[in-house]
């Protein structure tokens, strides 16, 4: 890896970026394909950079500061495109193992039984459900995106009213 210092006028050289890993054209299609936009602008970022502009430049041009973009080189250098993207953040561990993850999936799959007390599921329902699996309290706070963990409602569409 380069020094941040280039000798003896004590101005900051700038960190070369590995060509041998992908074409501008390559950089440029990845980051036209790339879901995120925080690694899409890093990868457009460096495709400026290697295109022949100036470190200020190809950042102005991608909206960051060239700090950022050096940042980005340091990524890409060490790890190529998968350094640009976000890592998954540690959160609180489960409190459902594995196994009873996929039990309550199964069950929120099914039509709820008259053992479980509900024509449809809801959340107190289903609290209910992981508190008898588990035997401990199960936490009644709602989950923020309901498409990650699949609908709830057990209705079926085809026997739905129209509206």
């Amino acid at each position: 890896m380069l020094s941040d210092l280039d000798g003896e006028d004590g101005m900051a050289a700038a960190l070369e970026i590995r060509r041998a890993l992908y074409s501008l054209v390559e950089l440029r299609s990845c980051a036209r394909q790339e879901r995120s936009p925080r690694p899409a602008t890093w990868m457009l970022a460096i495709a400026n950079a290697l295109e022949g502009l100036t470190r200020a430049e190809a950042a102005r041009l991608a909206g960051m500061e060239r700090q950022a973009l050096r940042d980005a080189v340091i990524c890409y250098n060490q790890e190529g495109l998968a350094g640009l993207r976000d890592r998954s953040k540690p959160g609180r561990p489960s409190t459902l193992s594995e196994g009873k993850q996929a039990l309550l999936r199964a069950k929120i799959l099914q039509r709820p039984g008259l053992q479980d007390g509900c024509r449809e599921w809801t959340l107190p329902a289903l609290c209910r459900w992981i508190e008898a699996l588990c035997q401990a309290p199960a936490s009644r706070q709602p989950v923020p995106d309901r498409e990650r963990a699949g609908s709830v409602a057990t209705e079926d569409p085809t026997t739905a009213p129209a509206s």
